[in-house]
């Protein structure tokens, strides 16, 4: 979705919201009307053939729901990738997060009096549900914190608690996690140097996101250099907002809690996220938004034949089979850029045996005779220590 329509669909976001609790309140008002009905005979099969009944109503929300009225919720769903179940306990969560006098409803259909959160039983009894899990702790309602599991009672079933953040998205206010106000902050504004390769960069991550997959990209250069205003001029090229991250600013013992945070904001947002340096190790469960920038500090050059012989040595040692290949060489004003991606077993002294695939860049700058001067190399260091941890399936 493009900014503008964004911007027009504020009136449909608040509707949104309506709606979740308009739907919300008719079913639960509906399974009441059941229980009082059955006479004790609270059997799913009898109930279903209830709820077709005219004295059951319409859900008339829910039509509306998957109309224009209700394009926020279907973004949501479509962004997190939410199965129908996952959606219709969000969906109920999220109602008693916007209107917390349905809790007394909650616990009347549910038939316990003080559980005023719904539980995954009620929702499947409310949608119609198998009886396939709803919540898994690996699923996406777990990992992108959108419900929060609840224990009412030792034995009970467990209660949901929608994140109040979700809920105000339905309201169309979008905003940054309380816990990401100090951490988060907006590009500096300012000239970038002109050797620095935006459209390249811009043009390999564009590539990458229309493969269906993620975009992160390693941004080494020494502090003052422009490293994060490159990151946003790369966000800018791809038409995309970028903010800065400073993992300094987020207490180390909510580190993957923060992390997830960032990267839900900017998922729902369309935002890169252009990080600072030293972060800690990025947790390795929890799922990224598109576009990262990861900036790191410059290591020390190698100057010199024998200096750059030592540090080719050195990646050939630990992998005895490298195979390097060139992806793309694209020329600039100021020299070219070199796309390699490197392909090996990491059977060297020490190695972990795993077999690793990362691609980089080298940025060359020629001297007056046509010889390359200087060559600053870029590649994923964080992905590259992963793979010689985990390796990466043939």
């Amino acid at each position: 979705m493009n900014r503008a329509a964004a911007r027009s669909n504020v009136t449909t976001l608040v509707g949104a919201a309506e709606l979740i609790v308009l739907r919300a309140r008719a079913r639960l008002e509906r399974r009441i009307a059941w229980l009082a009905a059955a006479d004790g005979e609270d059997l799913p099969e009898r109930e279903q053939v209830w709820a077709q009944s005219p004295s059951a109503g319409n859900d008339t929300a829910a039509q509306r729901l998957a109309g224009a009225e209700g394009q926020a919720w279907s973004r949501l769903i479509e962004l997190f990738r939410l199965s129908p179940g996952e959606a219709e306990l969000l969906q109920l969560a999220v109602a008693v997060a916007v209107e917390p006098a349905l809790g007394p409803l909650v616990a009347r259909a549910q038939q316990a009096e003080g559980r005023l959160l719904p539980t995954e039983p009620l929702v499947k009894r409310l949608a119609d549900l198998g009886a396939r899990p709803v919540w898994r702790p690996t699923g996406p309602l777990a990992l992108w914190g959108l419900v929060r599991p609840v224990r009412f009672a030792p034995g009970e079933p467990l209660c949901f608690e929608a994140d109040p953040r979700i809920a105000d998205w339905m309201f169309g206010a979008v905003s940054l996690d309380q816990q990401l106000v100090l951490a988060i902050d907006m590009p500096d504004a300012g000239p970038l140097p002109p050797e620095w390769p935006v459209k390249e960069a811009a043009a390999r991550l564009e590539r990458a996101l229309k493969a269906g997959g993620k975009a992160r990209l390693v941004v080494e250069a020494r502090a003052g250099a422009g490293r994060r205003r490159f990151g946003a001029a790369v966000a800018q090229e791809l038409q995309r907002k970028a903010l800065i991250v400073d993992p300094a600013a987020m207490a180390p013992a909510d580190w993957a809690e923060n992390f997830m945070r960032a990267q839900r904001f900017a998922l729902y947002t369309d935002t890169a996220l252009v990080w600072r340096e030293g972060a800690p190790a990025w947790p390795n469960k929890i799922p990224l938004a598109p576009i990262q920038v990861v900036c790191v500090n410059e290591g020390a050059a190698a100057v010199g034949r024998d200096a750059i012989a030592e540090v080719a040595q050195g990646f050939m040692t630990t992998f005895p089979d490298m195979r390097v290949s060139m992806d793309e060489l694209v020329f600039n004003p100021e020299g070219a850029v070199f796309h390699w991606t490197l392909t090996g077993t990491n059977t060297g002294l020490g190695g972990t045996g795993k077999r690793v695939r990362v691609s980089g860049y080298e940025v060359w700058r020629f001297d007056a005779s046509g010889l390359i001067a200087e060559s600053k190399g870029h590649f994923d260091i964080a992905e590259y220590d992963r793979q010689l941890r985990e390796g990466i399936a043939d």
